[in-house]
């Protein structure tokens, strides 16, 4: 467990874990990827951003800042075994499984969630905040092993982006009303219990919903063939889902 690891030897595994995967990503065309610009753009000072972004995308160390970024962001949110877990999973490369990650961020609209429980520091306790953040955190590493195992690879991540999110951002609003059974009890239990420990009922209904979020992908992309309500689609599966019992088998997995 990693309260049982010593601080010092924290920091070095840490370190380790980032060196490694930024060899693996320089060795692939993992910074070319045009979804990735803006990680670039944003390593400069704010008032370079506009005029100079020619003079940036041709900066002899441009892979290497790109990577660099990446890599901090993605341990520092997926946590130091994201990518050795995943790897032997799916066996999926290293590009692959961090690209992933950042389009399953953007989908489920991750980073401005992370802001919204930021906002709380202080106000809330550090426990209740942590505990948020892995309910991100692990939405955004299952939703990363879906597109790993369900979309073609190398990730054509602007396109995924752009069929996803909106539609994501929808139907994920509307979970609360579109859960039955089981899974609505486990999310009311959820939201409640953050209520009462001073999270807003807004922000812990979010975070209450994330951890069957991630079924809106396989809700979305089947959704989109005969142009039928995705909210539908939703309603349907999850009245199924209680039907066959599937939420009490999960649990007991």
């Amino acid at each position: 467990r990693r309260e049982d690891v010593p601080g010092p030897e924290l920091a070095w595994l840490l370190a380790y874990t980032k060196i490694v995967l930024a060899d693996e990503l320089l060795d692939s065309d993992f910074s070319d990827d045009p979804f990735l610009r803006n990680d670039l753009y944003s390593y400069f000072p704010s008032k370079m951003r506009q005029d100079y972004r020619s003079q940036m995308e041709r900066h002899p160390l441009r892979r290497e800042i790109i990577v660099t970024q990446l890599v901090n962001q993605l341990v520092n949110n997926a946590g130091m075994t994201y990518f050795h877990r995943l790897s032997g999973e799916t066996a999926a490369s290293a590009a692959d499984l961090t690209l992933a990650n950042f389009v399953a961020r953007e989908i489920f609209g991750a980073k401005a969630l992370g802001r919204e429980i930021a906002r709380f520091d202080n106000q809330v306790e550090a426990a209740v905040q942590t505990r948020m953040r892995i309910e991100v955190r692990t939405l955004v590493e299952r939703a990363s092993r879906w597109l790993v195992n369900n979309r073609r690879q190398p990730l054509d991540s602007e396109a995924t982006v752009e069929e996803f999110e909106v539609v994501v951002e929808k139907v994920m609003a509307d979970l609360p009303s579109l859960m039955i059974g089981r899974e609505l009890d486990a999310f009311v239990s959820r939201r409640d219990a953050l209520v009462a420990r001073g999270v807003p009922e807004e922000l812990a209904s979010r975070v209450a919903v994330c951890p069957p979020a991630y079924m809106v992908l396989g809700i979305v992309q089947p959704a989109a063939r005969p142009a039928v309500d995705p909210r539908e689609v939703a309603r349907v599966h999850f009245a199924w889902r209680d039907r066959l019992g599937l939420p009490m088998l999960v649990s007991r997995t």
